[in-house]
């Protein structure tokens, strides 16, 4: 019983950062429209704030709770509890489980409605926070991406050649036992390369200065 609310307290918890991070993309997802300049400052998507935490994507479905005009449905929730990593779900085993569940999800959406009618929708902190979340996804979704062709398993001969010529670092353990651990070195090293390689690639395409005298 005990492993089983532990268990629940770090799906709930888990919970908390996936629709937070939902959110985020929520007020992200509005863009500006093409043609007006922009004022200095939090970008116009970013500055527009959802009024509600989590707008489900799956349309219909039975209400089993409302918080003025938000509705919740049941896929909704469904949706919700299968967001948290695997690691974390916990099957609805009974129905006091789900309750649990959507009180936890209720409670969010009434903390970030709370939020918003202090203004933190448009607080400076805020946005520059979102703004920076943005530009780390961002970047995180481009290098997911052009790099993904570069990701290849080691080869048997290079995770050899690396045992041969690291044994004292490996504790002089058998190839058999170390095998694995040199595959991620040798993974960790080639996204390494191959990150460096993008950045000269992008460095050598745009004009890049840098101004050392004035360190």
């Amino acid at each position: 019983m005990e492993n089983k609310r532990f268990v629940w307290l770090l799906s709930l918890m888990a919970l908390s950062l996936v629709v937070s991070l939902i959110g985020l993309l929520t007020i992200m997802s509005r863009l500006p429209v093409s043609g007006k300049k922009m004022k200095t400052g939090p970008s116009a998507d970013v500055s527009q704030t959802s009024p509600h935490l989590y707008t489900s994507t799956t349309k219909g479905g039975t209400v089993i709770a409302r918080i003025g005009d938000k509705k919740i449905t049941k896929p909704e929730l469904l949706e919700q509890f299968g967001s948290l990593p695997p690691q974390m779900a916990v099957p609805f085993a009974t129905k006091a489980d789900t309750i649990n569940f959507l009180n936890q999800y209720l409670g969010l959406e009434l903390i970030y409605q709370q939020a918003l009618n202090q203004g933190l929708g448009a607080d400076s902190a805020v946005l520059f926070q979102v703004q920076e979340a943005k530009k780390q996804l961002m970047i995180d979704k481009y290098l997911a991406t052009n790099l993904a062709i570069y990701q290849l398993p080691p080869s048997e001969e290079d995770i050899n050649a690396f045992y041969q010529a690291n044994k004292a670092r490996l504790g002089n353990r058998s190839l058999v036992d170390v095998r694995a651990e040199i595959g991620a070195i040798l993974s960790r090293q080639q996204q390494r390369v191959a990150y460096q390689n993008l950045v000269d690639q992008l460095w050598q395409s745009k004009e890049v200065e840098v101004y050392e005298e004035s360190l």
